[in-house]
């Protein structure tokens, strides 16, 4: 009876911290995001040792009712996500939201590539576009099949990057799809010199979507290829470091104009509120 006894205290206890906790959830209304948890998930498990991160939290609007059964501390959790390019900027990141965009799908940036003769067309369906690249920002995309020749650089290490050349009968043949560095994002030039390699870059790396993401994907669920398949859709990116934010990736958009042709892909770190559970099984 004893024993039972002080089960039934532990678990009361238990209950009351759990309770404790979802009433400090409920009832600050200023904490939306511990708000918007408890109306969602009122309650839920956490085994010994384990966590749960809530983004944006105020850790001075938290509190738990029992701190030998679960523990309330800031934190900061690193995540990786998708920036707009808002303006241009010269060798830094300053043209880019610090905002990350929560609703584009970066699958939608996948390009169709296949072959034509001895080039390929490049498409993306979501936009309904075909990479022109022709002179100027307007003219990147169109609605009319352009081909470009895939020119594979092998390096060192045993990885591969591709220049994009423009083939057509017209003025425009022979153009490059260019990495400016001096408005950090995608442009277009009508030939390749030293004196142009020295100011950006001419060669991009293609992801493609796998079958299952790991932690070692430059993008999650994307690899880097080193040969290309008619058939088959690419990201096509441009990896680049910077000293402020680390490895970064620029990921080509299929859309006219200087600021819609790039998005940043980097890490991106967010403050909130961690909870960890220190109690024993059952509590």
């Amino acid at each position: 009876m004893k024993v039972k006894k002080q089960f039934m205290q532990m678990i009361k206890r238990s209950v009351c911290a759990v309770l404790s906790f979802a009433m400090a959830v409920t009832l600050l209304t200023s904490a939306d995001i511990f708000a918007q948890a408890a109306e969602t998930e009122p309650m839920f498990t956490i085994a010994k040792g384990g966590t749960r991160f809530f983004d944006y939290a105020d850790i001075n609007q938290s509190v738990s009712g029992d701190p030998s059964v679960i523990t309330v501390e800031t934190g900061i959790r690193s995540q990786k996500a998708l920036f707009n390019c808002e303006s241009q900027a010269n060798h830094n990141l300053s043209g880019y939201s610090t905002t990350p965009n929560g609703e584009m799908d970066i699958s939608e940036a996948e390009f169709l590539v296949e072959s034509s003769g001895d080039a390929y067309t490049i498409y993306n369906e979501t936009e309904q576009n075909y990479l022109a690249n022709g002179g100027g920002f307007s003219a990147y995309f169109a609605k009319t099949e352009i081909t470009h020749a895939l020119n594979r650089v092998e390096h060192e290490d045993g990885t591969s990057s591709f220049e994009i050349c423009r083939v057509s009968d017209d003025r425009l043949n022979g153009r490059y799809v260019y990495f400016y560095y001096a408005v950090m994002t995608f442009d277009s030039v009508s030939e390749k010199t030293d004196s142009l390699k020295a100011l950006g870059d001419f060669e991009f790396i293609f992801l493609e979507k796998k079958d299952k993401p790991s932690n070692l994907d430059p993008i999650p669920g994307y690899q880097r290829v080193s040969e290309i398949q008619s058939g088959h859709s690419y990201l096509i990116t441009k990896f680049y470091h910077d000293e402020e934010y680390g490895d970064v990736i620029f990921v080509l958009y299929p859309r006219n104009s200087n600021i819609e042709l790039s998005k940043l892909y980097r890490t991106v770190e967010i403050p909130g509120v961690l909870l960890t559970a220190v109690g024993d099984y059952g509590q």
